[in-house]
């Protein structure tokens, strides 16, 4: 009976160690396949980390990217604001010279004529000896007050090129003739000069003078010559500026 006991103890026994072992066997298989898992789980891991980081490195250039062409096209944007800007500031150049020559032009403003008598009567002026520095004092014009009509002298105002013109009449004589000068600070520019034995008899004459500021242009009568006016106005003198330089 013990026997038998004791054979059935061991039996049970051996079932237990077989139990045991495949239990140890297929719990170290477990544990080999658990750390392969937790490897490859690892190793998934990783890999999105892995592709985390390259994503938002892709994200990173594509923002980067988005950043150079705006900033390309802000580029573009400024250079040709730049270049309007430039051809705005060339139109207001070019304005502002055109408004300052008009100024110019506008604040010198120089312009007379006037006629030697103021009396309805006739009148004859002449013969002298010397020059005689001619008065026109029925003034017409005399926009700037460059003409005294009191001397018969023209003083520039302002440097530049002036236009001068001057006519003058006479009763024709076999005797005595029409003759009148423009001066220039003293010195002859031009003449006017006729004669015949009757009748009436005239002429013109003129020029254009590049003068400074001061400088002085009159008419006097020629020498030994006359000059014959009325109501008619037949001599002259005139005056206007051209141009500022």
């Amino acid at each position: 009976m013990r026997s038998s006991v004791a054979l059935l103890v061991l039996l049970c026994c051996g079932v237990v160690m077989s139990v045991l072992r495949e239990l140890s066997t297929k719990l170290a298989e477990q544990s080999v396949e658990l750390k392969y898992t937790q490897n490859r789980m690892s190793a998934v891991e990783n890999q999105l980390e892995e592709l985390k980081k390259q994503n938002e490195v892709l994200s990173a250039e594509i923002r980067l990217k988005a950043s150079q062409k705006q900033m390309e096209e802000l580029k573009r944007e400024t250079e040709g604001q730049a270049l309007e800007l430039i051809t705005l500031q060339t139109r207001v150049n070019v304005t502002e010279s055109q408004v300052s020559e008009l100024s110019r032009e506008n604040e010198y403003k120089i312009a007379f004529s006037a006629s030697l008598s103021t009396v309805e009567a006739a009148t004859t002026t002449g013969p002298f000896n010397t020059d005689f520095t001619l008065k026109y004092t029925n003034v017409f014009v005399n926009i700037g007050k460059a003409y005294n009509p009191e001397t018969g002298i023209f003083t520039a105002p302002v440097r530049g090129v002036y236009t001068f013109r001057f006519s003058i009449s006479g009763n024709g004589s076999t005797s005595v003739a029409v003759g009148a000068r423009l001066f220039k600070n003293g010195r002859h520019v031009v003449i006017g000069y006729c004669q015949q034995p009757s009748h009436r008899v005239g002429t013109t004459n003129g020029a254009s003078l590049l003068l400074e500021m001061g400088d002085v242009v009159y008419v006097q009568l020629y020498p030994m010559t006359q000059i014959f006016d009325n109501v008619n106005y037949h001599n002259t003198f005139s005056g206007q500026l051209l141009f500022t330089v």
